[in-house]
């Protein structure tokens, strides 16, 4: 089980850190009380062992999973250390999470980012990616 380490910034501009942090694995022995976005605020969540992302070939089908304390307007993203914007997969969805995927473009190291893009707080329960 992987472990995450999350970045919350202030906006997108990616600027301000507001709160760092790490999502235990699944054994650990603590209650994890999950990340809290306010609007406008951006996660972004890579493995705590390597913050550029996780290494995968081009091709290859990613998932990501994760949840919200409520329903909430947000935009959710997959990006590419290397090839950026140009390597990504974005959803702007109302929901209570997120599990979707996407064939890679390009080998690279890949991370995840959500926004909130609603006028009031949620909280990241859950967060995984696979491949």
């Amino acid at each position: 089980m992987i472990e995450w380490k999350y970045t919350v910034f202030a906006d997108e501009s990616l600027q301000k850190v507001v709160e760092e942090g790490v999502i235990p694995n699944a054994y650990a022995r603590y209650t994890w009380r999950g990340i809290t976005l306010k609007n406008g605020e951006v996660a972004i969540l890579t493995p705590s062992n390597n913050s550029m992302g996780l290494y995968c070939n081009s091709g290859r089908y990613i998932t990501i999973n994760y949840t919200l304390s409520r329903s909430a307007f947000h935009r959710s993203r997959v990006r590419a250390y290397v090839a950026g914007p140009s390597s990504e997969f974005v959803r702007e969805i109302t929901a209570s999470g997120l599990r979707s995927g996407f064939t890679t473009q390009a080998t690279d190291y890949y991370y995840g980012m959500v926004t909130n893009l609603s006028s009031d707080a949620f909280t990241i329960k859950s967060f995984s990616i696979t491949f």
